[in-house]
């Protein structure tokens, strides 16, 4: 990854690193151990843990990590809504410039947040940057060697401008959260934050070798196959809230059974729960119906 040099201090932005999180405490130390080996300035950043409602030991973590932290680690609660809803609980506590979104079961490298800052400086007319997910490896749930979990990437070899960004990695400037609006919060799941991205129609910076580590690895089959589930759900509402139909493709399901079992592969159950979530979320929704559930339908 390229750096910013800290001798360039005076010109560079301040960040606010946003982790929604909800009910993974465990889960959330280890991001928050990830972060503490950034070799960006200490007075330019901050972290802040949206929790999402949570009722296990999340605060205690926090609390515990920011006591060992060189730079402030700061504790924002709100109700349980979804990851949109944390967003934004986040957003609204942060001090940055700049806001880097990760989430909770993710790693970055040392370099990443000197790398954001980089890029945001090189192009100040860019609404923001974000890079893909690398598989954490070492899985509990065996899968093919074509197969990487935890990975998902941008069609893109090199830096380039694009109209979008992951989730789990990406960085938006402040002042384009205040003129687009905040995080739709009807919507949770797979696509919550592309419903966003449509709205902003700005050029963000995609670079490939902005990366971070999705620690998938950690989770079991069945809290995958959850997990998935759930985040297959919020396809079609995401579809709707973009003014698109959405169409599920269930006959994906028994090719990818097979190829869980024709190669021992549990990434192929992982995405057959991914695409029933979406197939049972569009028949409660009234299948091809282009109305837009109210929110109150729309939060499960």
């Amino acid at each position: 990854m390229s750096e910013v040099q800290s001798g360039a201090s005076p010109i560079l932005p301040f960040l606010s690193v946003i982790i929604p999180t909800w009910n993974r405490a465990d889960v959330l130390r280890k991001t928050l151990e990830s972060l503490l080996t950034q070799d960006y300035p200490r007075d330019r950043w901050e972290v802040v843990v949206a929790d999402d409602g949570s009722t296990d030991h999340t605060a205690a973590v926090t609390a515990e990590c920011a006591a060992r932290a060189r730079v402030p680690i700061r504790y924002a609660r709100g109700k349980h809504a979804g990851t949109n809803e944390a967003r934004n609980t986040g957003i609204a506590v942060a001090q940055g410039d700049a806001l880097v979104f990760l989430d909770d079961d993710e790693n970055a490298p040392p370099t990443h947040l000197a790398c954001i800052a980089g890029h945001l400086v090189a192009r100040p007319e860019i609404a923001g940057v974000g890079g893909p997910y690398r598989d954490g490896g070492n899985s509990r749930v065996p899968t093919c060697p074509r197969c990487e979990p935890g990975a998902a990437r941008l069609p893109f070899d090199t830096i380039t401008d694009s109209w979008q960004l992951f989730g789990g990695n990406m960085t938006i400037r402040r002042h384009v959260i205040a003129e687009v609006g905040p995080f739709d919060t009807s919507l949770s799941g797979r696509g919550d934050e592309t419903e966003w991205f449509a709205r902003a129609t700005r050029n963000f910076v995609y670079d490939p070798e902005l990366y971070i580590h999705h620690r998938r690895n950690e989770m079991s089959l069945g809290e995958q196959c959850r997990a998935q589930f759930r985040q297959g759900r919020g396809k079609p509402l995401s579809a709707l809230k973009r003014g698109r139909r959405y169409r599920p493709r269930p006959e994906l399901i028994p090719r990818q059974l097979a190829h869980a079992f024709r190669h021992w592969c549990g990434h192929g159950i992982v995405a057959a729960a991914r695409e029933l979530g979406a197939t049972y979320e569009w028949l409660r929704l009234g299948c091809s119906s282009s109305r837009v559930p109210t929110r109150s339908r729309a939060r499960s």
